[in-house]
């Protein structure tokens, strides 16, 4: 196997948890334990995992299977509702939120606080956000939801995926957002020649420079007093001339 195909593959650990996420209760007790492991080691050794005939492995399965059965249900249970609680605030921050899940539930479940879980466990995290970002986009008005994602640095295939949109439009939502974030660096230009002047005039200098009043009260530091005391005065000088 390629060594980048091995990085692909889950841990072990992982295989196991999912595994006894799909067991019955008949297959814990008595007689049916031991076939059980078995059934998951086969399992196991057909998604590519040496289980049946490795000893450390088996083992790390037995022990898995004894924790499981001293809890009374599957780690994934734990971690799957744990997850599913977050909101998107919550997971914006994904390693925040990875020390916050595995404080939650690793006292019962140590094996979260080992190093060769906490990637895991980051990928799951950031697999909620992503989840919750494109929720959150498709439920916006016209191209807001698609400039979400690109803010949030979503990968190009997985948003035309998502919002079921061409490479095309991908490609004109990011060449509007260039223009608007190349007209703030113009605004903020034209501001630093009159950041010694007062509201009115800074709001004088940026209309005379075509500047749109929306862009004027969000980077000017001015309120709407100062934009229609600046048209007044402009329309005042208009009708003296």
């Amino acid at each position: 196997m390629a060594k980048d195909e091995a990085k692909k593959k889950k841990p072990l650990w992982l295989l196991i948890e999912e595994e006894f996420s799909t067991l019955e209760p008949q297959g814990l007790s008595g007689e049916s334990l031991e076939t059980t492991i078995q059934n998951i080691a086969g399992n196991l050794d057909g998604k590519g995992y040496n289980v049946s005939k490795h000893g450390g492995n088996l083992l790390q399965l037995r022990w898995a299977l004894d924790d499981m059965r001293k809890v009374g249900r599957p780690m994934m249970k734990d971690f799957n509702e744990a997850l599913g609680a977050f909101s998107l605030e919550d997971v914006m921050d994904a390693y925040a939120a990875t020390d916050k899940l595995i404080g939650d539930i690793g006292a019962t479940w140590p094996k979260l606080k080992q190093s060769e879980s906490r990637p895991v466990v980051i990928g799951f995290v950031e697999k909620r956000k992503l989840d919750l970002l494109i929720d959150k986009a498709k439920g916006m008005s016209g191209d807001d939801g698609i400039e979400l994602l690109i803010n949030e640095n979503v990968a190009s295939e997985v948003i035309t995926s998502a919002m079921e949109i061409t490479e095309e439009k991908l490609k004109e939502v990011n060449a509007e957002m260039e223009k608007r974030r190349a007209e703030r660096k113009r605004v903020l230009g034209l501001l630093e020649v009159v950041k010694d002047k007062s509201d009115e005039e800074k709001v004088r200098h940026l209309f005379d420079k075509n500047v749109a009043e929306a862009l004027i009260l969000e980077l000017a530091g001015v309120d709407q007093s100062a934009i229609d005391g600046a048209k007044k005065a402009m329309e005042e000088e208009l009708k003296e001339k």
